[in-house]
């Protein structure tokens, strides 16, 4: 099994927008005490925000092929009869990405931003026909 953490570069865009709202949630913490549900919602939201890219996980198993964000799965698919091919992603697709599909159906996909040349190169040599 093959594990692939995401790239610096993913999260730490997201670190640089969540780091201000967490820096006025803690702020408002110290100011107004008894504001504290928002001032922890601000800090919460703001590790989320960050956390939507570091804690994303690419699994290449024997098996599967499974993308998990959080801890938790987004998407799994079985090797055997996946089809990966580079495509575009987003509601609107304008992002590169690597689209995954199982049966002519879209499964999932991984940005290109999202993780390094080797994990990607690993995804594409990923199906076993």
């Amino acid at each position: 099994m093959k594990t692939f953490k995401s790239r610096t570069s993913a999260w730490m865009i997201l670190a640089v927008i969540g780091l201000p709202i967490a820096v006025l949630g803690a702020v408002d913490l110290v100011l107004n005490p008894a504001q504290w549900p928002t001032a922890m919602a601000l800090i919460g939201g703001a590790m989320l925000l960050v956390g939507y890219n570091f804690t994303a996980r690419l699994l290449i198993e024997d098996e599967y092929i499974t993308f998990k964000r959080y801890g938790w799965v987004v998407w799994r698919t079985t090797r055997r009869g996946a089809e990966i091919g580079d495509g575009m992603a987003g509601d609107v697709p304008l992002i590169p990405a690597i689209i995954i599909r199982q049966d002519g159906r879209k499964v999932g996909f991984v940005l290109r931003g999202w993780f390094d040349e080797a994990a990607l190169a690993s995804l594409r040599a990923a199906s076993l026909g």
